[in-house]
């Protein structure tokens, strides 16, 4: 009996091992990257290897996701794991968590299924997503924006994608600080304890600030309205109002151009409009 389970110890183990090390990454690598950009044109992915993992499933290693050879973003990894039981359902569904940007991303992807369709449209598939303790300067595509020197700030909250609905983000940001490429009166750099955002992006890239409140040591506001996406980014146009409340630090930064916060501002703070494009906005009355 003592035999017999050694050597059934001794037989798994070496599956196990030549499972690991002779998986075919290479191989693996290629189908991931090409279903990838079949379904996200202008999108591309960079994977240095691809290796099993437990409990069964697959690891990524050192992933960036590319648009139009922009660098966008990178992960450490990305553990994907499918729900075995799925596979006998209407939809396969995936658990996932990636270490990125200091932080961890953590979720479920649900693909539908076709009858009789052997190869899916992964243009369908449901993402739901947790974000914990991720560094907005370690963002890339925020970092290489060129509308503002710096951002950084940590990140919390969810984010789901559903073809039927778009884009839905919920987010908590905290220790906001943005240094502005023009300095705004004399100001260079903006700070925010918090930023608190409830935002939709629909199929055609239009983004709906359905509510974005900040709080800080300088100013606190509100925000909400829409941005409709454009190519290249900086033509997006904007449609956005809301209200700003100056804080004693802030009207002492601005000296006399700080007068304008001196009338109507009351408790709510002063209203403004901005419209015009991400590149070149212009405040409205």
């Amino acid at each position: 009996m003592k035999k017999w389970l050694l050597y059934s110890l001794y037989i798994l183990s070496a599956t196990a091992f030549f499972i690991y090390y002779l998986f075919p990454s290479e191989q693996a690598k290629k189908y991931v990257i090409f279903k990838f950009a079949n379904a996200n044109p202008g999108f591309s992915l960079k994977i240095d290897r691809i290796k099993p993992a437990f409990p069964p499933g697959l690891k990524f290693y050192t992933v960036s996701l590319f648009q139009n050879d922009r660098l966008m973003f990178d992960a450490e990894d990305i553990k994907v794991t499918p729900a075995i039981l799925s596979f006998f359902g209407s939809e396969t569904v995936f658990s996932f968590k990636s270490r990125t940007c200091q932080g961890i991303i953590s979720g479920k992807a649900a693909l539908p299924k076709k009858a009789g369709d052997k190869n899916p449209d992964f243009r369908l598939v449901n993402i739901s997503a947790d974000l914990s303790g991720i560094q907005i300067k370690d963002i890339k595509a925020i970092q290489t924006a060129p509308y503002y020197k710096s951002l950084s700030g940590t990140a919390d909250g969810t984010v789901t994608s559903d073809p039927s609905q778009g884009i839905i983000a919920k987010l908590a940001l905290k220790d906001c600080a943005v240094g502005l490429s023009t300095p705004l009166f004399s100001l260079g750099n903006l700070t925010f304890k918090t930023a608190v955002a409830d935002m939709t992006m629909d199929s055609n890239k239009k983004i709906q600030i359905k509510q974005l409140d900040i709080k800080g040591t300088q100013a606190s506001g509100t925000v909400s309205g829409s941005v409709e996406m454009k190519t290249p980014p900086g033509k997006s146009m904007l449609n956005l109002t809301g209200t700003i409340k100056p804080h004693p630090e802030l009207i002492a930064a601005l000296g006399p151009a700080a007068l304008i916060f001196k009338t109507g501002t009351g408790e709510k703070g002063l209203p403004f409009k901005i419209g015009g494009t991400l590149e070149s906005p212009s405040f409205l009355k």
